[in-house]
């Protein structure tokens, strides 16, 4: 059966009765936990670069990795400016559900760079003793999927 969709203007109601109810049989249909298991198989396994890669183009298209919610977007630029301060612990980056992967790892390579930074001012007595971040971050940027970079100097 061939729908005619006529143009209702911004927040066509007949649009979204469709996607409701088409929601609401998907739900009902009992086969939920099946999709969600074959998401995370593709996400964490060999589709992961190309489901990135389609990710990262469809942002292209946009006007930013940015939120849509100017909060969360300068949540997001101040966590850039100093991690430590936005957040507590390297882990709280990781499971911050407000960002996407690439935001918690370039927070996370920020704070790494920080700590590196913060390791080789307390080598030089330049510091109060601040306990070095730079395995903990290490640490949150490979729970991520992130690199684990080899033969890094001090400062990265």
């Amino acid at each position: 059966m061939v729908t005619e969709w006529k143009n209702e203007g911004e927040g066509s109601r007949s649009g979204a009765k469709a996607y409701d109810d088409a929601a609401k049989r998907f739900a009902d249909s009992g086969r939920v936990k099946e999709a969600a298991d074959k998401a995370k198989i593709a996400r964490d396994g060999p589709e992961r670069a190309e489901l990135e890669r389609a990710e990262a183009t469809g942002r292209s298209h946009s006007k930013g990795e940015e939120s849509a919610w100017p909060h969360e977007a300068a949540a997001f630029k101040s966590a850039l400016v100093n991690p430590a301060d936005a957040y507590g612990d390297p882990n709280q980056v990781v499971n911050d559900r407000s960002l996407t992967r690439a935001q918690k790892l370039k927070i996370l390579q920020e704070w790494e760079l920080d700590a590196r930074q913060l390791s080789v001012a307390e080598e030089e007595n330049m510091t109060g003793g601040e306990e070095s971040m730079v395995g903990r971050v290490s640490r949150a940027i490979l729970a991520l999927g992130g690199e684990k970079e080899e033969g890094v100097t001090k400062l990265g």
